[in-house]
């Protein structure tokens, strides 16, 4: 209960769904020094298959997981999968080490971390960025399609939820395009198409 309301989530699992939470450190050099925490709420549907593929959910600068729940919820009581959702370092329940800032590299960092600790070794998943999120799932795109990452191809669908398009993302293949999806009443915006993976 203190961990739920630290972390602004409800007291209770919402109706159809099971919340746990873990944490993932950061650490760089020899000497294994902390350079953050990543917070990570998983959210299971009671009805969801053993072997369902989750989705991953990376949020924005300043938009801890609380701020998403229910839109994750209902996602994964459609779906009926899994959902992965959390916290760049320095948002929400992530915490950063002293003195340590944090930039574009270490969110790719994160991001690359909570895949290779949560999805199961041999097994694909789904990414859903949003905002600054979005800034690290473009950099494992990329790394994935020039088979630069040892993620190569984990990651079979990205979506990107108000990304900031660059010029070289429309010249590597990232169209964006607006699509509505009516999800539980609200409409949801989603403005990246992924062609080469769809």
């Amino acid at each position: 209960q203190t961990l739920r309301k630290a972390i602004d989530l409800p007291e209770k699992d919402p109706e159809g769904v099971s919340l746990s939470f873990s944490t993932i450190e950061l650490t760089r050099g020899p000497n294994d020094t902390f350079r953050g925490q990543i917070a990570i709420t998983k959210i299971t549907p009671l009805d969801s298959a053993p072997a369902a593929k989750p989705i991953l959910f990376a949020g924005g600068l300043h938009h801890k997981t609380a701020v998403y729940l229910s839109f994750l919820v209902a996602l994964a009581k459609a779906e009926k999968r899994p959902i992965i959702a959390f916290d760049i370092p320095g948002v929400g329940a992530s915490r950063l080490g002293k003195g340590i800032k944090v930039d574009h590299g270490m969110s790719y960092e994160a991001l690359t971390k909570v895949v290779k600790e949560t999805v199961t070794p041999g097994e694909h998943c789904d990414l859903i960025a949003h905002s600054m999120g979005t800034i690290a799932a473009r950099h494992l795109y990329f790394q994935q399609r020039s088979h630069k990452s040892d993620l190569s191809q984990v990651v079979d669908h990205f979506v990107m939820v108000a990304p900031a398009p660059a010029e070289r993302e429309r010249e590597g293949g990232l169209s964006f395009k607006p699509l509505f999806l009516q999800l539980s009443g609200a409409a949801v915006l989603f403005t990246c198409h992924v062609p080469s993976l769809m």
